[in-house]
């Protein structure tokens, strides 16, 4: 089984607040580890408001080698998984950001756990399996 990591929980451990690098571990010993090309755009995004971005790039480069964090892109089956979590939680009055539906349409798509430091926004995706850790 593939573990996702979402943006937060990246952010979290390149940040080191609270114990998220041991969360990072337990996870990466139980599989190995992915990131959706959106998680990748996110942390991207962040990159370009740090005050040195082309360090923050390289930070974030190096963490997903370092790691052997595997890139996954975006298939037409994604957007099946996209669709139909939107549909779900739309039908239920529900909604949810669509850079969040994209991450959890990746995991889905792929089988896999999602590792996140915002489990509540996540929980509420039919399916959707997310780490099973306690938050720090």
């Amino acid at each position: 089984m593939i573990y996702f990591l979402d943006t937060s929980l990246v952010v979290y451990v390149l940040r080191q607040k609270g114990n998220w690098r041991d969360v990072l571990i337990n996870a990466a010993q139980k599989g190995p580890l992915g990131i959706s090309i959106i998680a990748l755009s996110e942390l991207m995004f962040g990159t370009l408001l740090a005050n040195d971005p082309a360090k923050e790039r390289k930070r974030i480069a190096d963490f997903i080698e370092d790691l052997g964090v595997e890139i996954f892109y975006l298939t037409p089956k994604t957007a099946e998984f996209y669709a139909r979590s939107r549909y779900d939680l739309e039908r239920k009055g529900e909604r949810l950001d669509h850079m969040d539906l994209f991450v959890a349409a990746v995991t889905l798509e792929n089988d896999g756990t999602l590792v996140t430091g915002d489990r509540e926004h996540f929980e509420r995706i039919p399916g959707l399996k997310i780490y099973n850790q306690t938050r720090p």
